[in-house]
């Protein structure tokens, strides 16, 4: 498998190149998907995620839990963790 570099140098040149057959031939043979090896990029991506907020977390780093302020709510319970990797 080529690296990033290696994909971007053909990419320029078959840019450069004007060649059609050509890049139709790249895109065939970079743009098959195999659905053993999505599971297993799946399974390396979940192993290395580093946070997993649910729904009611997201909502609460960003200020809101049912429509309302955060620190409005009854349940509201500040948690570092909960924010620790909020956008």
């Amino acid at each position: 498998m080529p690296t990033v570099g290696e994909l971007l140098r053909q990419i320029l040149e078959l840019q450069a190149n004007g060649d059609k057959a050509a890049a139709d031939r790249f895109i065939d043979r970079y743009t098959k998907w195999d659905p053993a090896l999505h599971e297993v990029v799946a399974k390396n991506m979940r192993a290395t995620e580093t946070c997993a907020l649910s729904a009611r977390a997201l909502r609460r780093a960003r200020g809101m839990i049912h429509g309302r302020p955060a620190f409005a709510h009854a349940s509201f319970t500040p948690n570092v963790n909960d924010t620790a990797c909020a956008p």
